[in-house]
């Protein structure tokens, strides 16, 4: 059993492990066996055993260099100078570059074919894009979990939604990001289908999104309450009711799509685009 406000590792399919190294919510997954991570901290998608720590010199840097790129990226596509943002961080090239192939592994960043680093625009339309691809897939992904989800893990789940319940609104913002990971990412993580847990990985950058936009806001917008529905869905999935599950799972999704669409437009409202040195 873990703590309250901690989250397991995630892995990738090829067995390297997945989680929040020093900072993700936006946390991409597949398999099992998953020490215990704490959800405010970036995704690692490097098997660290054995590695030497200068290997992760680039942890100390990702959380404000991810919500720098995330709070930029909401105004469209822009070029990034991997020497620049050495430079600014006052790094060397390694460092930077290990940083922007995290990035990229959450969506963020993307590289063309002439090897020059890119921001991916997170704007209205990728946002609906890869909510309807969570829609279409997730709910599968958990529909094939159930009934592999240990008993213990679905305990400790609704122990700590309930007591959201109870204490909200005044529950810590990492508190929320350890919710939304128990059933977006834990759950359907012993989904017995690999290839849609893989293919979700693609819409992780969203989860990381809408934590920083609602950090920007600074609550101006209030605070999701999405408990209850993560209630009804694990109250499902412990009675091993698959349909019951997938319907509830869709309809919190939709849910979650309008209000993140109410977020951005709110962000692009009263914020300006940022200026940073190592976007051209």
């Amino acid at each position: 059993a873990r703590p309250h406000g901690q989250s397991p590792q995630r892995e990738i399919c090829g067995g390297d492990k997945v989680g929040h190294g020093q900072y993700s919510s936006c946390p991409f997954i597949t398999c099992r066996n998953r020490p215990t991570v704490n959800v405010t901290e970036p995704l690692q998608f490097e098997n660290q055993a054995g590695l030497n720590p200068k290997s992760f010199a680039w942890q100390p840097h990702y959380y404000e260099f991810e919500r720098e790129l995330i709070l930029r990226s909401v105004f469209g596509r822009a070029r990034l100078n991997e020497f620049a943002l050495a430079r600014h961080l006052d790094v060397g090239r390694t460092v930077a570059h290990d940083l922007l192939m995290h990035a990229r592994e959450v969506g963020i960043v993307s590289k063309d074919e002439r090897s020059r680093w890119w921001v991916v625009p997170l704007d209205e339309a990728r946002f609906r894009d890869l909510y309807e691809l969570r829609i279409l897939l997730e709910p599968v992904a958990l529909q094939a979990a159930i009934g592999r989800i240990p008993a213990e893990e679905l305990d400790e789940i609704e122990s700590r939604l309930k007591a959201a319940v109870s204490d909200f609104p005044q529950v810590p913002t990492a508190d929320l990001d350890t919710l939304e990971s128990d059933l977006h990412i834990d759950c359907i993580s012993y989904s017995q289908n690999p290839e849609i847990v893989e293919a979700l990985k693609r819409t992780r950058c969203i989860l990381v999104a809408g934590k920083h936009i609602q950090a920007a806001l600074k609550r101006d917008i209030a605070v999701d309450p999405f408990m209850e529905e993560h209630l009804e869905i694990v109250s499902a999935v412990r009675a091993h009711d698959g349909a019951s599950a997938k319907s509830a799972l869709v309809n919190h999704l939709a849910l979650s799509a309008q209000k993140a669409a109410d977020r951005l437009a709110a962000f692009r409202a009263t914020q300006s685009m940022p200026e940073l040195p190592y976007i051209q």
